[in-house]
């Protein structure tokens, strides 16, 4: 067998060294922070928490699914969830977060917490990876 010859052996190392491409991020699942209050104090404990899309701030019919049934640890009163509606929602237009609030394992009726959160770019980003043309 004959030994690698010098340029093969830079043009293996420069093939292997060349950029990939860039992929489109694989879902559309995004980081949402909050920061939850009880009774005027900073929350702590597990909460069951609901997510809805709204295209107005107020009044409207949610865009895409509700994400409920989340159970979140609440510490200091910040929490982080991973959300994900799905491609066909963060379309590029204004899209609000309607967030419910309830403590684990309740039953009952979600809080809703005023005034609903403006989709902010970090969401939109999505859209840019995803898109044909940029």
């Amino acid at each position: 067998m004959r030994p690698w010859s010098r340029p093969a052996l830079l043009a293996a190392m420069l093939l292997a060294a060349a950029p990939s491409p860039v992929l489109a991020q694989p879902n559309s699942a995004f980081t949402f922070q909050g920061r939850l209050m009880d009774a005027g104090a900073p929350a702590n404990g597990t909460y069951d928490l609901q997510f809805r899309l709204f295209a107005t701030v107020s009044g409207g019919t949610p865009v895409g699914p509700t994400l409920g049934g989340l159970v979140v640890p609440v510490t200091e009163g910040l929490f982080t969830v991973t959300l994900d509606f799905g491609f066909g929602v963060l379309d590029g237009q204004p899209r609000f977060i309607e967030v419910g609030v309830r403590p684990s394992g309740s039953t009952g009726a979600y809080t809703l917490l005023s005034p609903p959160q403006p989709g902010t770019a970090g969401p939109y980003t999505v859209r840019t990876w995803s898109s044909g043309s940029a």
